[in-house]
Formats: structure tokens, C-alpha cells, sequence
């Protein structure tokens, strides 16, 4: 057999080197093996129902919704990651991951004759950075169908200066999420698949190549495919036929669709009117700095919170009064702060008057 009748184990092309798989897989497979850290963590967020998913909610996921489990036998994988015990339902995802990630190493170390280095420093490190990185659904080669995209790296970790000491030493506050990632230590099969990714070139050559590949490629689309549940339905403002409630279903990218049809009487009804009809509904009554933010994002039109403090602080838009809570009275809104916690609030028609006046005098 020739060089040239060599064909990709995955793709069919012609792999001029002469491996199982071509260059353009093998970089592919690299990019998944580098997301398996940061999958794994997201993953662990959402079991956890720590997660705030992608749609239009204004908070995160209650950790007293739990995802939907059934009783299944999980099975030891690399480094013990599960036992055999009954599991949440997905973990035959993980299970497969980690027997094609353990696979390849074991091939990998015994063809170079030496001993899968889990615990290493420099890889524990590397699965660190790994788990702070934000995995990119659009460019990660698990989520392309033709598998042709390579993944591009840069990091989801925030961290918050508080102090710095006599000494020079700098002090940071981490998200819960951050600090868990840096904290907990790391697994086996994360490090195996670091490792891996470290020896792309070895990857190609072993005969199983493109099946551990499509096992690794499928797996982690299932685990995404857990992560990224779907968005729920966005409420848009009455129908102004019946008054019920319109419901409008984003796509993948948060878009509204043009056009949705009520419910109730089966009227259609055009999305941004019926949005832009409620808005104006509202725009006489006051609000909190929280609740515009809220609002403005909702129906299209989001204002950030710093932005609205700096419009108040170069009154451009003027307090109307301050919101109060008590058990005598319950929450009304005053004049004057009674408590010194009082949040300011502010008509909503003026703030969006000033957002789409800065809007229009940028776009000049």
C-alpha cells in the first residue's frame, strides 16, 4: 500500500504521513482532551445544581431542583473516579470518557516504556489551568459535526484584588466555582487526557486511534449536551388580543424568534410590538437600580448597573424616592430613606430615554 492509499481513520482523507489518523483529527482530538478539564468542572456545577444556566433567569439554579436520576450501576474508572454504587444518571458518559482517555494512555505509556506521571506537579497544574479555562462550544471540535474547528483557549477565571500586605503579597477573591476548580484535586482521567494532548504526534499512530477518538469526541458532546440544558421560554407581555401571557422560545443564541403564536386564542402575534407595547406599559412606574437591570435586559435592552450609578451620580436621571420595607406597613416606596439601607428607585422612562439618547449619539 502506498503513502497515498493511506486513509484518515476518522475522516477518509489522505494522511501523506502515513498514521491512522490525519493531522486536521489529530488536532482535533487534542482540542477535546484539553476541554476535559473545564467539562468535567462544569459538569460537577450543574450535578451539584450550582449552575446559572444560559437562558434569560435572573439567578441561578436552585440547589434544591435536582437533576433528573435514576438508579444505575456505575463502574471504577481511571484513578476511581466512580465506584460501583448507584450513581446519577450520566455517569455511563463519564464511565466511557474515562475508559477510552485510560486506553490510550496505557497505550501511550507502554510504547514509550515508562509510567503514566498522574500526580506530577506540572500536570496536576496543567489540569488546574485547564479546569479555569471556558470551554467554546462553537470552536471546540466535540461540538462541530464536520469536526473541523480548533479550539481556542483563554481563561473564564475572575479574581477580585482585596488587599495587598506590607510584605507585597496581593490577596484575591475567587468565585465558588474558581475556588473549587483550584482546590479539588485532580482526577485521574483529567490528567491522563492533559497528558495525552502533550503528544499530539502519538497520538495518530496506534491502529485504534480513530475509534478511541470517536469514543472521547462522543462522550464529551453527551457531557455538553448535560451542561447546556434548554433554555426556557421568555414571557414578552400580554397578548393584545386575550391578555394572556405570550411565551417566546429563544434559539442556541438567545434570539427571539419574529413571530409566536398565543396559546390561548391562537392569534400571531409580531414578538418585538408585543414587547415594546409592554414596555411602555411600565415606563411611568419606579423601579431599583436591580430591578432596571433586570427589566431593560429582559425586554431587549439591557443597562448595566454601573452605567445606571453613573448616570445618577451626574444626575442624569433623578431619584424619585427610595423603597422601604417593614412588617407594619410592608414595602412602599417614600420620600426620604427611613432606613439607611433605602435602595433609590427611578421612573423607567427616564433611563431608557437617556440609554437610547447615548445610543443614538454613538451611533452619530
Amino acid at each position: 500500500m502506498t503513502k497515498a492509499d493511506v486513509r484518515c481513520a476518522r475522516c477518509k482523507a489522505t494522511v501523506p504521513d502515513n498514521l491512522t489518523l490525519c493531522q486536521r483529527c489529530g488536532t482535533d482530538i487534542v482540542a477535546d482532551l484539553l476541554t476535559v478539564p473545564a467539562l468535567l468542572a462544569e459538569l460537577a456545577v450543574t450535578r451539584a445544581g450550582q449552575a446559572q444556566f444560559s437562558g434569560e433567569r435572573t439567578g441561578g439554579r436552585s440547589a434544591e431542583t435536582p437533576l433528573p436520576i435514576r438508579p444505575t450501576k456505575g463502574r471504577t474508572m481511571l484513578g476511581g473516579m466512580f465506584a460501583a454504587d448507584t450513581v446519577i444518571q450520566g455517569d455511563t458518559t463519564l464511565a466511557r470518557l474515562g475508559t477510552a482517555v485510560g486506553e490510550w494512555a496505557r497505550l501511550l505509556a507502554a510504547h514509550h516504556r515508562v509510567d503514566i506521571p498522574i500526580g506530577a506537579p506540572g500536570l496536576v497544574q496543567l489540569v488546574a489551568n485547564g479546569r479555569t479555562r471556558a470551554y467554546l462550544p462553537e470552536t471546540s471540535a466535540a461540538w462541530q459535526p464536520a469536526g473541523r474547528s480548533v479550539a481556542r483557549d483563554h481563561t473564564a477565571t475572575s479574581a477580585t484584588l482585596t488587599r495587598v500586605d506590607k510584605d507585597g503579597n496581593r490577596y484575591y477573591r475567587v468565585s465558588r466555582r474558581n475556588a473549587d476548580a483550584l482546590t479539588s484535586p485532580a482526577t485521574a482521567v483529567e490528567q491522563a487526557a492533559i497528558w495525552l494532548a502533550c503528544h499530539p504526534l502519538d497520538l495518530r499512530r496506534f491502529d485504534t486511534a480513530g475509534d478511541l477518538a470517536a469514543d472521547i469526541h462522543k462522550a464529551l458532546k453527551q457531557i455538553r449536551a448535560t451542561i447546556d440544558r434548554p433554555r426556557e421560554p421568555r414571557q414578552i407581555g400580554p397578548c393584545p388580543e386575550c391578555g394572556v401571557e405570550l411565551l417566546a422560545h429563544p434559539d442556541e443564541d438567545g434570539r427571539l424568534p419574529a413571530w409566536v403564536r398565543c396559546r390561548e386564542c391562537g392569534a400571531q402575534q409580531h414578538v418585538d410590538t408585543v414587547m415594546q407595547d409592554a414596555l411602555d406599559s411600565i415606563r411611568n412606574r419606579l423601579f431599583t437600580v436591580a430591578e432596571i437591570v433586570r427589566i431593560s435586559a429582559q425586554f431587549g435592552e439591557p443597562i448595566a448597573k454601573r452605567t445606571l450609578h453613573r448616570w445618577a451620580q451626574e444626575n442624569r436621571v433623578e431619584a424619585r424616592g427610595y423603597l422601604h420595607t417593614d412588617k407594619q406597613y410592608g414595602t412602599r416606596i417614600t420620600d426620604r430613606p427611613i432606613a439607611p439601607r433605602d435602595p433609590r428607585v427611578y421612573r423607567l422612562g427616564d433611563v431608557l430615554d437617556i440609554a437610547r439618547a447615548d445610543q443614538k449619539g454613538t451611533a452619530a
